[in-house]
């Protein structure tokens, strides 16, 4: 009783870890697969290298899911020994085993994995050739063991596999019951090659917030991270436009002011609004104060071109200063310089200088 629970046991195991991991995502190569080999055999009692003998081995097996499947295989096993102290079988062939099995594979072909190992179990019909004393039978048998799988091509596989064989009768005489019995079992390592065919599968993950979360949570933080960086960046190649300049010059306070814009482009970003914000509140702060605007543009483009767009900027900051801060129009000089040759980084010299005058 206690084999048959581990047996049953093993094909629960099966069953339930494969339709746990079914929930997985990825994709697996072909569905179906036929196998053949050759195995090495021995009753794990007795005289194990005088019972040992080859076996022929094919199977077919049909996946269910990326994880679960169930196939139909077969063990030949050769005349060349006295199995079990028994004479030898008149026929090529003396002992056979043919029946339904159910594998899980622990690995799932998990992202492609060149790899695949699990278990498997299953039972059916087992046959004993007759013997030169006269008699053969048949008799239930249970199969389990270990499967691994090198995937070499998605086609082709090189398959290792040990298990255990019993013969669950009492011995083929009277088969009035069903037992595990060490003394009725056998060793079986198989060896073969694998050829795999048929449609694959492509799953939905199921989320799972204590699997899933510290993963995406290390994810954010790393973008996080990325982010950061590539600010410091941006702030190396373009000014945040916070930089303010003063410096005296005959006795006047002035005060220098930058705003940057895109290529192209004569509208004032918001991340250049602090500035004007700051031109807007020294100008209020001061009534006497002026303000002149000297707008300017890169090389890249046609001259006149370049010099409508230098244009078109300093007017863009003056009319912010008269519209949003009611600035007026008389304390306001705004003039299109052309091309900048200001910066070193030609990028820069998208620009606009507002210099504030203030008289003392």
């Amino acid at each position: 009783m206690k084999g048959t629970r581990v047996f049953i046991a093993a094909i629960m195991l099966a069953i339930g870890f494969g339709s746990i991991r079914g929930a997985d995502t990825h994709t697996v190569a072909h569905q179906d697969a036929v196998t053949a080999g050759f195995a090495a055999m021995s009753p794990i009692k007795g005289n194990f290298i005088n019972n040992l003998r080859p076996a022929l081995a094919i199977d077919f097996s049909h996946r269910l899911n990326h994880a679960f499947g169930i196939g139909i295989e077969s063990l030949w096993a050769f005349n060349t020994s006295r199995l079990y102290s028994a004479m030898h079988s008149s026929t090529a062939i003396d002992n056979a085993y043919v029946g339904p099995y159910a594998f899980c594979d622990f690995m799932g072909n998990r992202n492609n994995s060149p790899i695949n190992f699990g278990i498997t179990a299953g039972c059916g019909w087992g046959h004993s050739f007759s013997h030169l004393e006269g008699y053969d039978h048949n008799y239930f048998a249970t199969r389990a063991g270990l499967f691994f799988d090198y995937n070499f091509t998605p086609e082709f596989t090189f398959s290792l596999r040990p298990s255990f064989l019993w013969n669950m009768s009492d011995g083929g005489a009277a088969q009035s019951s069903v037992s595990y019995n060490a003394s009725r079992c056998a060793f079986v390592f198989q060896a073969g090659l694998k050829y795999r065919f048929g449609d694959g599968f492509v799953y939905c993950r199921k989320s799972s917030a204590d699997t899933d979360l510290p993963g995406l949570n290390s994810e954010v933080n790393s973008l996080r991270q990325r982010c950061d960086s590539l600010q410091q960046v941006i702030s190396t190649v373009r000014p945040s436009g916070d930089v303010i300049q003063e410096v005296t010059i005959n006795n006047h306070n002035n005060t220098v002011y930058d705003i940057f814009f895109r290529a192209g482009s004569a509208v004032v970003e918001a991340d250049q609004m602090t500035n004007v914000e700051r031109i807007a509140m020294q100008l209020k702060q001061n009534l006497k104060a002026t303000v002149l605007i000297m707008g300017y543009a890169s090389k890249d483009g046609a001259h006149d071109s370049n010099l409508k767009l230098s244009l078109d900027r300093a007017l863009a900051v003056r009319l912010l200063l008269m519209s949003r801060y009611g600035i007026d129009a008389s304390r306001i000089n705004a003039q299109g310089c052309g091309e900048g040759h200001i910066f070193t980084e030609e990028s820069w010299n998208r620009v606009c200088i507002c210099t504030i005058k203030l008289t003392l």
